[in-house]
Parts: structure tokens; sequence; C-alpha cells
């Protein structure tokens, strides 16, 4: 059964708490960005066959994702797949057979649409995503890869991003998962494109007074289909949050406004823009709210 436009919306908050730890790595996975590498499909390739040996007929679909996948991105030097298994709860069906073909189970996470973590060392580093069969987080990674593979544009984007938030986790001796937080914002963005693109989410555009003595701002927001259904062969996350365009009185302002979460009882509500334009904050207790505005070279912050 195709996962529902609902849930390939459905962005994914990291919970460390919620993360069943089943081993630790035995080295560091590689930070640094490189060049790309015209060995990667065949690397690729020969871990594909390792799997399918190992897993026969209970292997459904094994993928080649992430920005290795993707030909000219610079990446890291790690290949990214995405195994679906008949019964990924069914541990005992792959797990063993998986580890027996050289890669360690680390983590399991139940509460990710049932998502087990396998990373391997040779004859690169590697990580393998193991799903189920209906997991909207497969199709969300190959509507990522397809969009950057067609589109230039974004494609440069994320290669500065992930330069950027390369160099910055390097520097810092950040982990691996700090280095994804980095990108966060801009797999949203690009995936939000992707999603429009592909007609899974619609927009209307409303003027929204921000406060009554600023000039009303267009905030274009993005709402689902009435009927719709994805298919299976769509070509990694997103709350539709949106890059949303600006009022003409606002000249070159931008807003985005990102999603309404509820943490301890209050809610976080939070408005970005880049290049400073427009930013607003409520505080976790919901008692504070900071305004950033600059229009005409002017600034003003209010509380």
């Amino acid at each position: 059964m195709a996962p529902s436009v609902e849930q390939l919306l459905k962005d994914y908050e990291f919970d460390p708490s919620l993360l069943q730890r089943v081993a630790f790595r035995r080295s560091k996975p590689p930070l640094a960005i490189v060049e790309p590498d015209p060995s990667w499909p065949a690397t690729f390739d020969l871990l594909k066959a390792r799997i399918e040996s190992a897993l026969g007929s209970t292997a459904v679909s094994i993928n080649h994702v992430g920005s290795t996948s993707i030909p000219g991105l610079p990446a890291k030097a790690v290949i990214d797949i995405d195994l679906v298994v008949k019964d990924v709860t069914d541990e005992a069906s792959y797990a063993p057979a998986l580890e027996e073909a050289g890669f360690q189970f680390l983590v399991r996470e139940p509460h990710w649409h049932e998502h087990r973590f396998f990373c391997g060392y040779e004859p690169i580093s590697t990580n393998l995503h193991v799903w189920g069969p209906d997991s909207p987080e497969v199709v969300r990674h190959k509507i990522f890869t397809d969009w950057l593979r067609r589109n230039e544009v974004d494609r440069e984007l994320y290669e500065r991003t992930k330069r950027e938030a390369a160099a910055v986790s390097v520097e810092k001796g950040e982990d691996v998962m700090q280095y994804n937080r980095r990108k966060e914002d801009v797999i949203r963005e690009i995936l939000q494109r992707a999603f429009k693109d592909l007609g899974y989410t619609q927009t209307f555009t409303t003027l929204v007074p921000l406060r009554p003595s600023l000039t009303p701002s267009t905030v274009r927001r993005t709402v689902l289909p009435s009927s719709f259904t994805p298919s299976t062969a769509a070509s990694a996350d997103l709350v539709p949050s949106s890059a949303i365009s600006a009022h003409p009185a606002m000249g070159d302002m931008q807003i985005r406004c990102g999603p309404r979460n509820t943490m301890n009882g209050a809610t976080r509500l939070v408005q970005k823009r880049r290049h400073g334009f427009l930013y607003r904050t409520r505080s976790r207790t919901g008692r504070k709210i900071l305004w950033r505005r600059k229009l005409k070279g002017r600034k003003h912050i209010a509380q």
C-alpha cells in the first residue's frame, strides 16, 4: 500500500530518548565533502549484490540514495542504501545475515516507521537503512534525489549547504548527527519545491498583518489537495513550511514560516527569513515574542 500524502509531508523530529542503541560504530564516518567519484555507482552495485546474496527473497528492494547517487554532486565518501524487507520488525529474518555480510547493526527506531540502521566499513563507509514495504521514507528519499538530479539550482544550493555544514562540524568536532541537523532547513526547502512540482501540495495566498503597526505581508501557506494519492514510483522529510513570497510593499522581503510545535504545553511559533529581513520567535514558555524587521534601511525591534 502506497503511503499517503500526509505521511510523505510529515517531518521527522529526532528524539534521542526514543532511539534504541544496539551497538556503537567501530570507527567514525567521514565528514569531509569530496569531489564526486565515478566509482560510487559500481561500489553500490557491489554492496547491493552482497545484500542480495545474504538475504535472498527477504529483500524486497535495494536502492542507492543520498548524495553519492546523484551524478556530479560532491559528497561525503559514504554510500547510502535503502533496503526494504518484507517485515522490518522480524529482525531474525535479516539482521544476522546482514551482520555476517559485514554490516553492523547499530540502531532501531520503532517510532520512525520501524527504522533499523546498519553501517558498513568495506569497501567504503556505508549507511544501510532498513524499512518495511509501506515506509514513506523510501518514497521521500527517491523524491529528493530525483529532484536534485534534474534541478541544477537546488543541486548547487545543496552542495553549498553540505560544504558549509561539513566545514563547521569538522571545526567544532561535531558528529554526523549534528552535521545532518545543519542541513535540515535547506533539505526541507528543497523537498517542498519537489513536492509542489509533483502536485503533492497546493498553495493559497492571503494578506496577514504581522502587527498593527506594520504593513501587511503576503503569506503563502501550503495545503494538501482535497484528494490525492501518491504513486509508489514517485520520483528524505518535510512539514509544509515553504519559502513564502512577499507583499510588494515590502520590497524584496521574504518570509519563511516554520511549523507550529507544542512543547511542555506551550506553543512555539517560528518565522524565519534569510539575510535579516524578518525574524520572529516565541519562547518555549510562550511569554516572549521578538520581532526583527529590516525595511528601507531601518530595523525595528519590539517585544
